[in-house]
């Protein structure tokens, strides 16, 4: 009989169970009902709803099954065994509140016990974010009349979680409850779930309490504490606290945080130039209010740590970050885009401009905000320019601002160094913003003490791909810098002390250089440079021995002209110069006190790839006169010169290093002029002229040596070849007609050698008068001048002095040869330097009085001129037959 009514009782089980669960949209996979127990069993129930999932292993109800499947039924209790959960959004919940079938079974249970459940929480809509996984959870359902107490244990990664809350039986929301978690450890809590801090242990309790049953507002109390070990009495590191209320009017918060994080807030932040909050901590109280219109953020004080701004999108942008920002009387609105504040004071801010990024990106940018920040305090600001030729680094800036959705107004910034030599900006202007990004600018910078490396991105001259340019000096500056259009134009003066460039073996130093440009800037016109002035410069060229002239090799074309690499670097800048003036300057080869030209004063107009520029160089050299006076064309796609170049009786010693390096003897005495004079051709693109030399009483050392690159090239050494070209007076005047195509035939220093050395070699075969050597009559020792090492010459030198000038007024045939004598070990360089202030004084003081300098022949000392005595510059008078 019993077995009759089981089979019956479980017969009809099963039907009740499966007709309702195909109308709720349950799977049930198993239905077992024990008939004397009135206990109904059911496994592997699966229900589903839009992406979330509640599966259950095992469920015993206390209750019969009509009682569970009628319109209104009863249930003693349930017992879940093997629950497991996937949730999305809890604020989605009311998907499951609004299942009528499921909530008529909720709300008639009396108890209900969930044993070794798991819930997997999915806080936000991107499921590519792992949930939240709630751990051997246990749950219990208490009927207390028309509420149901719940209470709940679980655990996340292994730290405790607990819960209690009343719940109306009619689903309408929580009466009341809490909840309290221990040591969760933040590096291993999902991204979805990020509550601000990234690493530590948090904990936190929160409480709410519905002020009466009839009304929606809930009041909320909380607290949120990360500490960075898992001990009881470990120093919280942050910590949050929240007192507020909630209703359907939306959210009020009183908020008190000590070093809390804030990225997890970000979507509530403006951008700023394209960037996102990424990290941050607040100190302070804040109030937030949120409804159906957005959110709303205010505090009366507050301080702001560790601020860092991403990118958005354009990875290639850098990072801003702020170390400390204080602020008084804060307002922001997310709805209404709107960050208001009496006062900010930023400390140690760290930002970059890339302005070849920087408008991209900002065309790029979502709505803007609207600004209202009476003060800006700055306190070490940092400003990392960075421009397509480099970077250009700001430090330590104080000063100040205002900040309204115009832009950026009364900007005062200067340095905060007080060190003598340490680099000192000063800013001032204001800069524009329209639509939420950068728009114009008017802006006044001075600079002062900035070394040059920190400026070679703004320098014209780049070097070449095969050597970089060296840079050494400090530059102050007076700009007025303006943005409008997407473009920076500059306008002022600039210079420079102890200024080096160097380049491939070239050296130019100055000890002052001043320029006034403008406009300059990135539109990619011209670049505009008024003048460029240099005092007390010195070029040092490297020294290039003279290539050989073959006979064999003698039709050769000339190397084609390769631009200098400074052309190439201002035709590629679009570079034009009004006026380049230097003065007081010297021009050595090889070494910086082998000089070739002295007092060089160098003037040169309107430097330009569109036409010739007008250049004058004028100097002394070897004691002669020198001026270069033409046209010049170096920014050319050929480079060009028209004009002349003059040399007057300078005497030989200047090119003593380079002819030993070119494998010559040293000159020790002689005078040397020299024209040039070049004009066009029939053609632009052509040019002829003439070049002629002059060389007088010229004296190499008293040797040959073996290695005279005379012999291979015309067939004589070189004291030969001049005691064969030397004509009855000792002169030896060389004439060379040049023509050619500046392009294949360039009008360079090495060309013009090549065409000497060939003109040498017909002499040779040809030479000009074949006589013996001239001879020297009459030559006596007038005087002696002791050497000196600075002044003048004394009073008894000067009267000695003009009785050799006597005798040379009397006898214009006279000349007078300057030999110095040398004491002690050997020719120091000590003894040099002497030896050659003396022969200028000398030679100085006769020059000046009438003697032209073809009459003065001042003679390098050598091995022989050693003197017993004490050393001197004999002065000899002699007269050649």
């Amino acid at each position: 009989m019993h077995l009759s009514l089981q089979i019956q009782a479980q017969k009809q089980a099963e039907e009740a169970i499966y007709k309702w669960a195909k109308s709720a949209d349950v799977e049930i996979g198993d239905v077992r009902y024990h008939l004397l127990r009135n206990g109904l069993i059911l496994r592997q129930i699966n229900i589903k709803r839009n992406g979330d999932r509640l599966n259950i292993d095992h469920m015993l109800i206390r209750a019969q099954p009509q009682q569970l499947t009628g319109e209104n039924p009863k249930i003693g209790s349930m017992q879940i065994t093997g629950l497991h959960a996937q949730l999305h959004r809890p604020e989605k919940l009311n998907l499951w509140q609004q299942d009528r079938q499921l909530q008529r079974i909720w709300q008639a249970t009396h108890a209900v016990v969930v044993d070794s459940g798991e819930l997997a929480l999915y806080l936000d809509d991107d499921d590519a974010n792992p949930p939240l996984i709630l751990s051997d959870l246990q749950l219990s359902q208490l009927a207390l009349g028309e509420m149901r107490s719940l209470t709940l244990t679980s655990s996340v990664n292994g730290a405790p979680v607990q819960a209690h809350w009343l719940r109306s039986a009619d689903g309408a929301g929580e009466n009341s409850g809490s909840v309290n978690w221990r040591y969760i450890d933040l590096s291993q809590l999902t991204k979805a779930a990020n509550p601000g801090p990234l690493s530590g242990f948090l904990s936190g309790e929160m409480e709410w309490q519905r002020e009466n049953s009839e009304s929606a507002t809930v009041s909320l109390l909380g607290e949120l504490r990360v500490d960075q070990q898992h001990e009881e009495k470990a120093l919280h590191a942050s910590k949050l606290q929240w007192q507020g209320t909630h209703s359907d009017s939306g959210l009020k918060i009183a908020m008190q945080s000590i070093a809390w994080q804030l990225d997890a807030w970000n979507s509530h932040l403006p951008a700023i130039e394209n960037r996102q909050l990424i990290g941050a901590t607040l100190d302070g109280d804040l109030l937030w209010q949120s409804d159906e219109r957005g959110s709303r953020f205010s505090s009366k004080q507050g301080t702001l740590n560790q601020i860092t701004f991403a990118p958005l999108s354009d990875e290639s942008l850098s990072n801003w970050s702020i170390e400390r920002l204080d602020y008084r009387d804060l307002k922001m609105d997310s709805s209404q885009r709107t960050f208001e504040a009496d006062s900010l004071m930023l400390s140690k801010p760290d930002i970059s401009y890339q302005p070849q990024l920087q408008s991209g990106a900002n065309r790029q940018q979502s709505q803007s905000w609207h600004y209202n920040i009476s003060t800006v305090d700055i306190n070490g600001l940092n400003i990392l320019l960075s421009l397509n030729a480099g970077d250009i680094q700001l430090s330590e800036l104080n000063g100040s601002c205002s900040l309204s959705s115009s832009g950026i107004k009364n900007i005062k910034l200067k340095s905060a160094t007080t060190q003598e030599e340490a680099a000192k900006w000063r800013i001032q202007g204001e800069v524009g913003r329209q639509d939420g990004h950068f728009e114009g600018a008017d802006l006044k910078i001075k600079a002062a003490d900035i070394p040059l490396t920190q400026l070679r991105p703004l320098i014209p001259l780049k070097g070449s791909e095969s050597s970089p340019l060296m840079l050494d000096g400090a530059a102050a500056l007076t700009i007025g810098a303006t943005f409008n259009n997407g473009t920076w134009l500059f306008h002022g003066r600039a210079s420079s002390e102890n200024l080096l460039l160097a380049h491939a073996g070239n050296r130019w130093m100055a000890e002052k250089v001043t320029t006034s440009f403008g406009p300059v800037g990135t539109a990619g016109d011209i670049q505009h440079v008024q003048s460029l002035l240099a005092e007390k410069w010195h070029y040092i060229a490297p020294l290039q021995p003279l290539s050989p002239y073959l006979k064999d090799n003698s039709s050769a074309e000339p190397a084609p002209q390769q631009q200098a690499w400074w052309a190439e670097n201002l035709i590629a800048g679009k570079w034009q110069v009004d006026e380049i003036h230097w003065k007081n300057g010297h021009i050595s080869v090889g070494q910086a006190d082998s000089y070739w030209l002295k007092d060089a004063e160098l003037q040169l107009a309107s430097l330009s790839p569109q036409s010739a520029s007008s250049i004058v160089l004028e100097g002394k050299m070897g004691g002669g006169a020198f001026k270069l006076d033409g046209q010049w064309s170096p920014l050319a796609a050929s480079e060009q010169f028209l004009g002349t170049i003059s040399l007057d009786n300078a005497t030989p010693f200047f090119l003593s290093e380079w002819m030993v390096a070119s494998g010559f003897p040293k000159p020790i005495q002689g005078r040397i002029s020299a024209a040039l004079k070049i004009k066009q051709d029939v053609s632009e693109e052509q040019y002829q002229g003439n070049a002629l030399l002059s060389l007088y009483r010229m004296k190499l050392e008293h040797a040959v040596t073996d290695n005279d690159p005379m012999v291979n090239r015309v067939g004589y050494n070189s004291i030969d070849l001049i005691h064969r070209l030397e004509n009855e007076k000792r002169e030896i005047k060389i004439t060379l007609p040049l023509s050619g195509v500046w392009q294949r035939q360039p009008l360079n220093a090495e060309n013009l050698g090549m065409e000497l050395q060939k003109k040498l070699h017909d002499l040779a075969l040809h030479p000009v008068a074949i006589s013996a050597a001239s001879e020297q009559r009459a030559s006596t020792v007038e005087t002696r001048i002791r050497l000196h090492e600075s002044g003048n010459l004394s009073l008894n030198e000067r009267i000695r002095l003009r009785k050799v000038l006597k005798k040379m007024y009397e006898d214009p045939t006279l000349i007078v040869d300057l030999n110095p004598k040398w004491s002690g070990e050997s020719l120091d360089w000590e003894s040099m330097q002497r030896i050659e202030y003396s022969l200028m004084l000398i030679e100085r003081f006769l020059n000046h009085r009438g003697i032209s300098k073809r009459r003065i022949f001042p003679t390098v000392p050598t091995d022989k001129d050693r003197a017993r005595e004490i050393a001197s510059i004999w002065v000899t008078l002699n007269r050649i037959n």
